[in-house]
């Protein structure tokens, strides 16, 4: 993978996730950060995201490593894989995703995590919760001809 300072920062972030290291994530945060996931809500602040990964860690002993990684200016997307253990079993369990990172004066403003989650089962809606897509220009149910090229 490529060196780049918004790289780094990203996989420090995940050092930090993979071990519950609360103080990690911090360094990489802006304090106004928010994330975004499909399967719960948003998540504001520094402190509250890196409290909910430390939980995550505690809980399932997920950990992740970033498996590509392409940045243009201060966006950074990435492919990353997870081992984790389901709160049912002993097993270890392994999920796919990829997360676009929107970086402020070199720290994490914004996280959107995109995965499947096979535990949420049959009805879960895969889009973020709680994002402001038609603020951002994305096509609503509504109007989603209009978007067509």
């Amino acid at each position: 993978m490529n060196n780049h300072p918004l790289i780094d920062k990203v996989l420090k972030y995940f050092r930090g996730c993979n071990t519950g290291d609360v103080e990690l994530m911090l360094s990489t945060f802006a304090e106004d950060v928010t994330a975004y996931s499909i399967d719960i809500p948003p998540v504001h602040g520094s402190e509250n995201l890196a409290q909910h990964w430390k939980r995550v860690y505690d809980t399932i002993k997920a950990r992740f490593t970033v498996d590509h990684a392409i940045v243009v200016g201060q966006e950074v997307v990435i492919e990353w894989s997870m081992s984790w253990t389901p709160p049912e079993g002993s097993t270890l369990d392994f999920t796919r995703g990829t997360e676009w990172y929107l970086f402020k004066n070199e720290k994490i403003a914004e996280i959107r995590q995109y995965h499947l989650n096979r535990y949420l089962g049959p009805d879960q809606i895969y889009e973020l919760q709680g994002f402001p897509y038609l603020d951002r220009g994305y096509p609503g149910r509504d109007d989603f001809d209009s978007h067509l090229p």
